[in-house]
């Protein structure tokens, strides 16, 4: 499989430097098609992404500069075909977990999903990383509350193991030690992904200072 699996930004210039060669494009010829989906459970009244949204999207245009990257969200109805088609790399950002996983078994988009990641290019942030796994249950105490947080217990299961992300960050860390304790119930092997790390299956794996779990 192909991915690359982050707890917030891509920008480690050598990893970055593979991808081009890896899908045998150069940088400006990329296609990127970027997901928002995770995040509709913020959008505000007047149907705004909050700022820090917008502020992943600029860092992704600023990692990948001179690519063609294209918003799109599950809801609406996508053409998975030309998906599979007209881009290279399929990009999920951060959000809800639970509410994403929801979104792609309604709308069947799991397969375009495995195409990637066995064909071109996943690249998944926060979320978008933890939704290949097995099990999010534990991430419902630090997720934006809404209905699907009842419904969705489990990732994907594309991957054999969990992920925290965001690991060691201040902002969450009381509540990660929660949701770590969580994971840790389960016989599954858990990665440790902090801010600055990835875990990538097409370049040497990044996670220096993260540690693995389980067996």
């Amino acid at each position: 499989m192909n991915y690359i699996l982050l707890s917030k930004h891509l920008k480690d210039t050598e990893l970055l430097s593979k991808i081009p060669m890896h899908l045998n494009k150069s940088l400006v010829n990329l296609k990127i098609a970027y997901f928002t989906t995770a995040a509709n459970t913020y959008l505000t009244e007047n149907n705004e992404y909050p700022n820090w949204v917008l502020a992943h999207l600029d860092e992704v245009s600023k990692s990948f500069n001179g690519a063609s990257i294209s918003v799109l969200n599950i809801e609406d109805n996508l053409d998975k075909e030309y998906i599979k088609s007209n881009y290279d790399i399929i990009y999920f950002a951060g959000g809800t977990a639970a509410y994403l996983v929801a979104q792609i078994k309604k709308h069947s988009f799991e397969e375009v999903i495995r195409f990637f990641l066995e064909n071109k290019l996943y690249i998944g942030s926060s979320a978008g990383s933890v939704v290949l796994t097995k099990y999010i249950y534990p991430y419902h105490i630090v997720e934006k509350d809404c209905e699907e947080l009842q419904i969705e217990k489990n990732g994907l299961g594309i991957l054999d193991f969990n992920i925290m992300v965001h690991w060691e960050n201040s902002k969450y860390q009381e509540n990660l030690k929660i949701v770590e304790a969580e994971y840790l119930k389960q016989k599954d092997s858990l990665i440790y992904l902090r801010d600055d790390e990835y875990f990538s299956t097409i370049y040497t794996i990044n996670t220096k200072n993260a540690k693995k779990e389980g067996s």
